[in-house]
């Protein structure tokens, strides 16, 4: 996930569109559940569904393929949901909905959020004080999920827990 998060963070989505697109053109399994992992990190945008839309339209027949490619699918509208939750959040009307929004934010939030957050200038924002104040008491849930998600993902490879104990250079 970190190839991910530093090819949107570096504006280089256009290196990882390309390798996601020549992964899944191959015939072999390591790299058709990279590609699909990888796009699973993708934050929400057109280009992405547009992947997401072609690859769906020929889900693979392989048992674990098929779990890597609903994995990566649930992985990325996790995110999307997060990600119109914050943007919903930003211009919600009530402070109510704006506890509801931030909660679903925590909730379903992961590393890219961090992509969402720095584009906004909070000392020249027009954001009610209100919204200020949810955010900065949230921060540490937010970054708790993060933290929590990231440490299960590193127990991961293709959303499949392996051991550390069975990979190399640690295998025996």
């Amino acid at each position: 996930f970190q190839v991910a998060y530093d090819c949107h963070k570096y504006e280089r989505m256009d290196w990882l569109i390309e390798c996601v697109e020549n992964l899944e053109q191959s015939s072999r399994p390591s790299d058709l559940a990279r590609a699909f992992t990888l796009l699973g990190f993708f934050d929400y945008n057109d280009i992405a569904d547009s992947l997401w839309r072609k690859f769906s339209s020929r889900p693979p027949l392989d048992d674990w393929l098929n779990r890597v490619f609903r994995a990566s699918i649930a992985e990325y509208q996790r995110n999307r949901t997060a990600q119109s939750a914050f943007e919903e959040f930003l211009v919600a009307a009530s402070d109510n909905e704006v506890r509801h929004l931030w909660k679903c934010v925590e909730e379903n939030c992961d590393f890219r959020v961090s992509l969402w957050l720095d584009k906004l200038d909070f000392s020249h924002s027009n954001l009610p004080y209100s919204r200020k104040l949810t955010m900065n008491l949230g921060m540490k849930a937010i970054n708790d999920t993060v933290r929590k998600r990231s440490d299960t993902r590193k127990k991961l490879l293709f959303h499949t827990r392996v051991d550390s104990f069975r990979m190399a250079p640690w295998a025996k």
